[in-house]
């Protein structure tokens, strides 16, 4: 019941099936290109903007977008006025979004296409998306392909991640998974965080790219380090485990796990949970741990809530108590986890927790065996599994194990 984030093998193509192929997981990043706005620059940049420096106007837009919208949009407006590229592309996407204007596509596709015939990259990408969506022109996957390859090729990291995405699925061009990796991998070198995190993993795997560990957890640890939670995870619950590729690392376990906690990763949650109770990367807080837990399981995390079972059925560091065991794992094996059968049918089996019931003993080691979790000869024997051929069982025969000869 480990801190452990699994990397199964899985295909290209299922990387991006999630994902629409012209994804505005970066939507914000697409709209307004990111140029660092300080306090202490505002008097300036003000003055300036007063000038008439459409480029000033432009970052009061930003600086201004979230804490004060009608302050943003009067100096997006100013620099819309002078044609200002980067003003152009984020007008018409507002537009489009109907964020802080009244939403009307005519005008998204008037000013996006102003802005693209400037020359201006996010233009490219963001008019790729209407024709992808044909919800502001008609639909034409070809030329949203077209729009992307040209962002891409100009640097761009959303492109070049849209373009992967469409050549993994042969949207708008001839499915290549070539080609689809051949962009993801220039969306990662530019820095998008999404790309990151899936190379990272595809590197790690080595199953649809040639293996590199150490190129793998660089770009997990460039993407975690831009707030991406699944690559948080991932890299909590590599750190956190015994394997052959990464050195076990419990204060880098407790950093990422933490991280992908506070972004409201539930499985990072409950590992967190695990780690406070386990002492692993910090110092034991069993209370905390056993709430981060809980917390964790009733948002619908099976292993919580089987880590919950343990704990009440150890009593280590709390108070044993086997009714609360058999509820958690009652919850995970109502959640589909068929190994929690094994601690049910116990405690059915010995009367712990639960009301004393040899048929439903029988009932849940069998659910477990069906399963394909094993049980041994002594303990075959241990639980009488053996007595009969058959018994009957909310009204219907179930045939018992069959047992060697000892």
């Amino acid at each position: 019941m480990s801190n452990k984030r699994s990397l199964s093998k899985i295909s290209l193509l299922s990387f991006f099936l999630t994902i629409s192929v012209m994804s505005q997981a970066e939507e914000t990043k697409v709209v307004i290109k990111q140029t660092q706005v300080n306090k202490p620059d505002i008097a300036q940049l003000i003055a300036q903007a007063e000038q008439g420096h459409a480029k000033a106007q432009y970052k009061l837009f930003m600086y201004y977008k979230n804490q004060d919208p009608t302050k943003a949009l009067q100096y997006l407006t100013q620099a819309v006025q002078q044609d200002y590229p980067l003003a152009l592309n984020a007008m018409g996407w507002l537009y489009y979004k109907g964020d802080g204007v009244t939403q009307d596509y005519q005008k998204a596709v008037v000013f996006l296409n102003k802005a693209k015939n400037k020359g201006e990259i996010f233009a490219y990408v963001n008019l790729a998306t209407l024709y992808a969506r044909g919800d502001a022109v008609a639909k034409d996957e070809k030329k949203a392909a077209e729009l992307l390859t040209y962002a891409a090729d100009h640097g761009d990291s959303t492109g070049a991640f849209n373009l992967a995405s469409a050549y993994a699925q042969g949207i708008g061009v001839q499915q290549d998974t070539d080609k689809a990796i051949v962009y993801l991998k220039k969306s990662a070198e530019g820095g998008l965080a999404i790309a990151q995190q899936m190379y990272g993993e595809m590197l790690y795997k080595g199953d649809v790219v040639p293996q590199n560990i150490k190129a793998g957890i660089n770009f997990l640890t460039l993407s975690a380090e831009q707030g991406d939670v699944k690559a948080q995870a991932i890299l909590g619950g590599l750190y956190g485990s015994e394997n052959e590729y990464v050195e076990q690392n419990p204060e880098l376990a407790f950093k990422w796990t933490e991280r992908a906690a506070q972004r409201n990763d539930v499985d990072a949650l409950g590992n967190l949970g695990w780690m406070y109770y386990q002492a692993v990367g910090t110092k034991r807080d069993v209370q905390k741990g056993i709430q981060m837990l809980d917390q964790a399981s009733e948002r619908g995390s099976v292993q919580s809530a089987i880590n919950l079972g343990l704990i009440y059925a150890k009593g280590e560091y709390v108070k044993k108590d086997p009714k609360k065991a058999f509820d958690y794992f009652s919850k995970a094996e109502q959640a589909g986890d068929m190994s929690t059968n094994l601690f049910l049918g116990d405690a059915y089996y010995r009367g712990k927790g639960v009301k004393r019931d040899e048929n439903k003993a029988l009932e849940a080691m069998l659910k477990a065996k069906k399963a394909g979790y094993m049980l041994d000869l002594d303990t075959m024997k241990e639980y009488d599994l053996c007595k009969l051929e058959s018994r009957l069982v909310s009204g219907q025969y179930m045939h018992a194990f069959e047992c060697p000869i000892s």
